[in-house]
């Protein structure tokens, strides 16, 4: 069986169970799907993403904490350590 035979399958089993559900659950799963296609969408935007420190200046001071003067004295600073 193909993937699209099987994708079929799994459309027509969601269908009929709707046809089972509250109104109530019924929105949810609206909800839940669309979370879906949100989070489907989001990850595929993260995933071209270029970060450029040329572009963005902020990504030149990452990390500025972690070498002399900043980093012997930086939990003292932050926590009172």
């Amino acid at each position: 069986m193909g993937l699209q035979a099987e994708t079929s399958i799994l459309k027509n089993r969601v269908v009929e169970n709707l046809g089972k559900l509250s109104k109530s659950d019924v929105q949810n799963v609206l909800s839940f799907s669309e979370y879906l296609l949100f989070k489907g969408s989001r990850k595929e935007l993260v995933n071209k993403v270029v970060l450029d420190p040329q572009k963005d200046p902020i990504l030149e001071i990452i990390g500025i904490g972690d070498v002399e003067p900043f980093a012997s004295k930086i939990d003292q600073e932050l926590y009172g350590v």
